[in-house]
């Protein structure tokens, strides 16, 4: 049974606690992420983060078929923080931006604010992207925009997920976030199946190539997003050209 949700930008078909989650929700331990000092100017600037974490083979999508990632997130405090993925080849061809309390695009290296967000908080997230229409919605704590085209129109692998930071301009001061729950997972008409799943729960590091993470209990970033007591709300079905007639 469905419960029909209307949000500012769209209407969501929401589910009970069964199904695939919109977004993870922070539990027990979480990554606390953090930029270094650079090594040329130590305790003066600090340089990015970066985690690269490859998914031990390329999975190709066909029309009908969608990449859902989901993920609990205290996006860092400056900068532009990306959560998203690389294609064969390396190209990132997924991408979620979060900078200046809003999710953004980047087009010509300026921000386009698409949905805000309260800065400091967990965030309840998921992005699903459709290789049908090749659009993607983003959703934040259950509310969402409206589908956006892909960053690039013949996107169509996925080799790697990463979360990244930049921007933090020149003599920058250090930066702190927090990331819970990540799972990134293809649905075709028939089947579901995890590509990746992260909960930090055993406290092992994952490969960072800049920064450092370590973990501790979630709730030392703040409470759970109001969206998660219930537990996930799994979005059942998505009519994705009754969607597009919504906004355009």
């Amino acid at each position: 049974m469905c419960k029909f949700l209307w949000t500012s930008t769209m209407l969501l078909c929401l589910a009970g606690s069964t199904g695939v989650a919109v977004a993870g929700c922070p539990s027990g331990l979480a990554a606390k992420l953090m930029t270094t000092p650079l090594e040329t100017a130590p305790g003066l600037e600090y340089g990015t983060f970066e985690w690269y974490t490859y998914l031990g083979g390329t999975t190709t999508f066909e029309a009908g078929d969608q990449l859902e990632m989901s993920f609990a997130v205290v996006p860092f405090d400056h900068g532009w923080m990306t959560v998203g993925g690389d294609e064969e080849g390396g190209r990132t061809g997924y991408a979620m931006v979060f900078a200046e309390g809003a999710v953004c695009e980047v087009e010509g290296g300026e921000l386009i604010p698409l949905l805000e967000y309260q800065p400091g908080a967990w965030l309840n997230v998921q992005a699903v992207f459709d290789f049908s229409s090749r659009e993607v919605i983003y959703t934040v704590d259950e509310i969402a925009t409206g589908p956006q085209p892909f960053n690039f129109p013949d996107t169509r692998t996925l080799s790697s997920v990463r979360v990244n930071l930049g921007n933090l301009g020149v003599g920058s001061n250090s930066a702190l976030g927090w990331l819970d729950d990540v799972r990134v997972l293809k649905r075709t008409p028939e089947s579901r199946t995890v590509l990746f799943e992260a909960s930090f729960d055993a406290g092992d590091p994952p490969n960072l190539f800049q920064g450092r993470m370590s973990f501790a209990p979630f709730q030392e970033a703040g409470a759970s997003p109001g969206t998660c007591p219930q537990g996930p709300t799994a979005v059942t079905s998505i009519d994705w050209q009754g969607l597009k007639s919504l906004y355009r």
